[in-house]
């Protein structure tokens, strides 16, 4: 289970129940293609993200963006919309 923690400036971390380290963009890289990784919280920008209203599906959808790269989204490699 995951855990929601707020952070100044409207960002989020999610924070593991089970071990307590937060997802993390590996290396802090805003790169496309950059994979997401558990780390020790360490209350960087790579650990925090916040929700972005999307426009592209209807019904409420939201997107999860970096903090660090606002312009960077939480993705599945290789995911269908089918």
């Amino acid at each position: 289970m995951w855990l929601l923690t707020g952070i100044d400036g409207g960002a989020c971390s999610f924070v593991n129940l089970g071990n307590g380290e937060a997802l993390d963009v590996l290396n802090g890289s805003v790169e496309n293609g950059t994979n997401i990784q558990t780390h020790k919280y360490n209350g960087t920008a790579a650990q925090k993200f916040f929700f972005a209203k999307s426009e592209l599906i209807k019904g409420g959808t939201y997107m999860v963006r970096s903090f660090a790269a606002s312009d960077q989204v939480l993705d599945v490699a290789g995911a269908s919309a089918n």
